[in-house]
């Protein structure tokens, strides 16, 4: 786990080309959310607006340059939890980014795995 300062947004990972089944979680105790983002293409894979990603709060699955993306929407409750899948190879890198939108620290775990 870690400690996010409040009204933040940083790059927690970075997720090469070729990585095969991303799965991410983070879990919160304030609204952190997590994105995906590409910056090759400079647009995001998900994000909780429908304005900035195909997959979204409110289509929350969809595929991406070929790969299968599924997230589990916009969680703003203590504990908060969210999650983003993408099913087989990325042809792309991207970065995973988390924003904090609380007016105080968050104290945040996160998991990630991918082939």
């Amino acid at each position: 786990s870690f400690l996010m300062p409040a009204k933040k947004m940083e790059t927690a990972q970075e997720i090469p080309k070729g990585a095969v089944d991303l799965q991410v979680g983070i879990t919160a105790n304030v609204d952190v959310d997590v994105f995906l983002y590409d910056a090759g293409a400079k647009k995001y894979v998900v994000h909780y607006s429908g304005n900035r990603a195909s997959v979204n709060d409110k289509a929350r699955t969809g595929t991406y340059e070929g790969v299968e993306v599924t997230f589990s929407g916009d969680d703003r409750k203590s504990p908060v939890t969210e999650t983003v899948t993408l099913k087989g190879t990325l042809p792309f890198a991207c970065s995973l980014q988390l924003q904090n939108y609380a007016d105080e620290e968050a104290e945040a775990t996160m998991t990630f795995s991918y082939a």
